[in-house]
């Protein structure tokens, strides 16, 4: 699995934070284990299958163990999953990138 992933503390409402921007930014939950962990996908529409190739799915996980938390991004293709950086990110999937940087900029995480 190549996933784009980001370990770290902190003593804010990350999960209701990342609630509140999956709503604004297009995504529903797929997966719940009460308040400690949440599986997004980005809902699919017209205009995004026309920007990147249909096959895509985009995934946002976001996991708490007490302060501690885990941020992890990918995209699936047909045949596997992707991470957000590295030889293997396709041009048409940079918009995606760019709302999980401006996710990461809120967090106060190194943009990827």
């Amino acid at each position: 699995m190549a996933r784009t992933t980001f370990e770290f503390a902190s003593s804010d409402d990350v999960m209701g934070l990342i609630r509140v921007w999956t709503l604004k930014n297009g995504f529903e939950i797929v997966e719940k284990e009460g308040d400690n962990y949440k599986l997004y996908k980005k809902k699919g529409s017209l205009l995004r299958a026309s920007l990147v190739r249909a096959a895509d799915q985009y995934f946002l996980e976001i996991s708490k163990n007490g302060s501690n938390y885990t941020l992890s991004a990918w995209i699936k293709t047909i045949t596997s999953e992707k991470a957000l950086t590295g030889a293997l990110f396709h041009a048409t999937n940079k918009p995606y990138r760019k709302q999980i940087n401006n996710l990461l900029n809120l967090l106060e995480l190194p943009k990827i």
